[in-house]
């Protein structure tokens, strides 16, 4: 439960961040000169150099992960299901004799 709730939610940061990317914005931003801050106006991904920095990378990185544990558990769960044969006892197994007393 918690793995898939952490799925969705990787899953909305990322499509979040990805349609932010995309959006026209404005912030206050330190200028290259350190002279101060200027209002940068345009594009989301203009501003940030298309990346955003480490922040998209990590999200879309997490996500991979927890989907490959999410398929690990599943095929745990889905072997761990299976009825496995009882091994035959030795004695069992053995064909019956004939004993004379």
């Amino acid at each position: 439960g918690a793995f898939m709730c952490c799925w969705i939610f990787l899953l909305a940061s990322w499509w979040v961040f990805a349609d932010a990317l995309e959006q026209t914005t404005q912030m206050l931003v330190m200028h290259d000169s350190n002279t101060g801050a200027v209002w940068a106006h345009g594009k989301f991904k203009d501003i940030v150099e298309n990346t955003g920095s480490f922040s998209f990378g990590f999200a879309i990185g997490a996500w991979l992960c927890v989907t490959a544990t999410i398929a690990i558990i599943a095929q745990h769960l889905s072997a761990s299901g299976k009825v496995a044969e009882a091994p035959k006892s030795p004695v069992a197994a053995s064909t019956p004799r004939d004993v004379s007393v």
